[in-house]
């Protein structure tokens, strides 16, 4: 059969604000939970 095409995710994170350390920690968290073989995953 044919391959399935993954999908291309992006996280936008950071930023100057009171919560930067939050945003890089949940980022962190959702990219490793993205699965691999379904995703292609970049960090922005």
């Amino acid at each position: 059969m044919g391959s399935i095409s993954k999908k291309c995710v992006g996280l936008i994170f950071g930023g100057k604000s009171n919560e930067h350390f939050v945003s890089i920690t949940s980022a962190q968290a959702i990219f490793r939970a993205l699965n691999s073989k379904q995703n292609k995953k970049f960090l922005i």
